[in-house]
């Protein structure tokens, strides 16, 4: 697998998110969508690998926003990947398919780490996700 290189390519990354930001409106509308964009073939592999460059870069050291170029960004990455880490334990609830396995973990590393740098888990996404389960 490729991994992109550096900063440019992750700030340049459109990381699919829930809900709107800045009155816009983003192209995956809660967890049945995120559940279809994962396990599409082509787009569940691609959001596999840049979330592997992400945990990677973070496990060495990289802050967030330095990576994501911006604090906007920032905020999107954590949605996106708040958003993804509930779409893979719905479709793989017992870590039975590794891929799944291996990028729910993935998502786990990344919200540890950048908790660690004073970012909380995206709660407008977790409200929305807290809404569509009621």
């Amino acid at each position: 697998m490729k991994q992109l290189p550096g900063r440019f390519a992750l700030s340049r990354v459109l990381w699919p998110f829930c809900g709107k930001r800045n009155g816009y409106p983003n192209w995956i509308h809660g967890l049945p969508e995120a559940c279809e964009y994962l396990s599409d073939p082509m787009l569940g592999e691609r959001l596999l690998i840049i979330t592997r460059v992400v945990a990677e870069k973070l496990s060495l050291g990289s802050r967030i926003t330095t990576l994501m170029g911006s604090s906007v960004d920032t905020q999107k990455l954590i949605s996106s990947i708040t958003l993804f880490h509930h779409a893979a334990g719905k479709l793989d609830p017992d870590g039975s398919a590794p891929w799944l396995a291996d990028f729910a973990q993935l998502c786990e590393n990344i919200l540890v780490a950048v908790e660690a740098q004073g970012y909380e888990r995206c709660l407008l996404t977790l409200s929305q996700l807290n809404q569509q389960q009621a």
